[in-house]
């Protein structure tokens, strides 16, 4: 019996692990979107990397065993969406400076009157607290 694969079927199993590499690298933005209620996958996205990751590494396979131009196209398109993933996500997507510094640039600049509630759920007057002294104002957004 002859127990080498024909060459067919090893180019079969080599253009299947890539068509899988290049699914997972196009899965990785639509999990990224699919996990933005959670807050550490939404500031690292992590589960749209381990999707790069794994795809590019099956497309790598695909491509060491193949060797035909169509694997490295293949391989190239996965490289492509992982480079997008990162420069969509964590490039473009970043804010704005808020360029506070040329909008109050006065260091004089009067707030209104105003009151409101303090962390433990007191009324809290600006005119009570100027009283004191200087007043840094905060306001806690919580997590997006």
């Amino acid at each position: 019996m002859h127990w080498k694969l024909h060459w067919s079927e090893r180019y079969r199993g080599a253009m299947k692990s890539s068509w899988i590499g290049l699914l997972l690298c196009l899965a990785a933005p639509v999990a990224w979107i699919a996990t933005l209620d959670q807050p550490f996958l939404r500031r690292t996205g992590l589960a749209a990397f381990v999707l790069c990751a794994l795809g590019l590494a099956l497309l790598w396979q695909g491509k060491t065993k193949d060797g035909r131009k169509r694997s490295s196209v293949m391989l190239g398109l996965g490289a492509a969406v992982t480079l997008l993933l990162v420069l969509g996500g964590f490039v473009l997507t970043r804010l704005p400076a808020a360029g506070f510094s040329q909008r109050f640039a006065s260091q004089d600049a009067k707030a209104q009157a105003f009151e409101l509630p303090d962390q433990t759920g007191q009324s809290v007057a600006l005119s009570g607290v100027l009283e004191k002294g200087p007043v840094l104002l905060v306001f806690y957004r919580g997590s997006w």
